[in-house]
């Protein structure tokens, strides 16, 4: 797939020139050498199994490109369309950040406030270190335990029956607080699903509303998300949904297993709302100027030198060289990505919007999605900046 990309590359900088030189000696419209190559990228993908899904590229926070591949359901054969719903994974870490902030916005807490009190304030009964606080939470060094903490039993079979298992918010918060903490506190990046589950519990009881209820108040309200939901319920059918698919040896496609909505409070949208949700990163709006640079700012540098988080966000600037996100490019941006049965996901937010890339795909174990993203990104830099 490489040895191709390349030559794609090649091609639409030559497509790209030769749009210039037309545009310099006629009057005549030419196609976008952008569109065309984007275009072009989707279909390789596509034809060789690498990518059913969406990709959305916007410049200046509008749409630029915008276009589905593939099936939102093979049984019955029915294409994907740029308005269907994904499971986001764990791209919802950007919106149970944003949640937190708007509470301390709210003065529902603070972000220093320790996590085991907090819990506990609102009858959450949970055993975590006393030490942790929201804020260490939210960029990965509160040393919550994560899907590898569990117990063999649930790590079986890609942790079938933990993901199969039905909690309720103080269930699941007493559950995963008595897993062993990771390290010291504070003192260490280990990324936590399960830490921000548990922000997500805490929400709901400051704020006396389910989960999903106040993701649309707060959220997707205010910034007029009309795709944008959260589910806990299993038996809901969820509209316009593109079912999530995973390849096997042989070549056959199955559905993704089931998995119980309780857990972690999943996040669906599409493409379009999630560039009205990169573009409140952009200026102060829903979020104050002091949540968006806490949420953009590199919280965890004099812990960890090759990893760069702020809330919910991995955080790049010019010329950076991070582990977890790195486009390898010389323009900052914010990203993150989202993997789960079935489903991927990518935001990238480049020069507080210049550029947004977003990818969703409903056939997760053949995507490579930073991949798709770097690519993309030189795209842009080549083919869209050719003169």
């Amino acid at each position: 797939m490489k040895t191709y990309l390349l030559h794609l590359f090649f091609y639409c900088v030559l497509v790209s020139c030769e749009a210039s030189r037309g545009n310099n000696n006629q009057q005549e419209s030419q196609p976008d050498p952008l569109l065309v190559c984007l275009d072009q990228l989707m279909d390789s993908l596509y034809h060789q199994q690498n990518f059913h899904g969406s990709i959305l590229v916007a410049e200046s926070q509008k749409i630029r490109f915008h276009k589905s591949i593939g099936l939102a359901d093979r049984n019955w054969k029915i294409p994907l369309r740029n308005d269907h719903v994904m499971d986001i994974a764990s791209l919802n870490k950007s919106f149970v950040a944003g949640l937190c902030l708007i509470a301390g916005q709210e003065g529902k807490l603070n972000l220093e406030d320790d996590l085991h009190s907090l819990l506990l304030s609102v009858k959450i009964p949970n055993t975590f270190d006393p030490a942790i606080t929201v804020h260490q939470v939210l960029f990965h060094t509160s040393g919550i335990a994560d899907y590898c903490q569990l117990e063999d039993k649930y790590r079986e079979d890609n942790f079938r029956r933990f993901k199969r298992s039905h909690f309720e918010g103080k269930a699941y918060v007493e559950f995963i607080s008595a897993l062993p903490t990771v390290g010291e506190v504070g003192k260490q990046f280990h990324y936590s699903n399960f830490g921000y589950h548990a922000l997500s519990v805490l929400l709901e009881a400051l704020y006396q509303m389910p989960f999903e209820d106040l993701l649309i108040k707060k959220i997707c309200q205010p910034l007029g998300l009309g795709h944008t939901f959260a589910s806990t319920d299993n038996t809901e059918i969820i509209p316009q949904l593109a079912k999530g698919y995973q390849l096997d040896q042989e070549g056959n496609w199955h559905q993704n297993d089931f998995i119980d909505l309780t857990l972690g409070r999943r996040i669906f949208s599409n493409g379009n709302d999630l560039l009205l949700w990169s573009n409140a990163m952009n200026k102060e709006g829903l979020f104050s100027e002091k949540s968006l640079q806490l949420m953009k700012q590199n919280h965890v540098g004099d812990i960890n030198p090759e990893i760069s988080y702020g809330y919910g966000w991995a955080v790049f600037g010019p010329y950076d060289d991070f582990q977890m996100g790195n486009l390898e490019t010389d323009w900052p941006y914010i990203i993150h990505g989202g993997h789960t049965e079935g489903y991927k996901s990518l935001l990238i937010n480049i020069q507080n919007g210049k550029w947004t890339i977003i990818l969703q795909a409903n056939t997760g174990n053949q995507v490579n999605e930073m991949s798709i993203g770097n690519h993309i990104v030189q795209l842009i830099k080549e083919v869209a900046y050719a003169s």
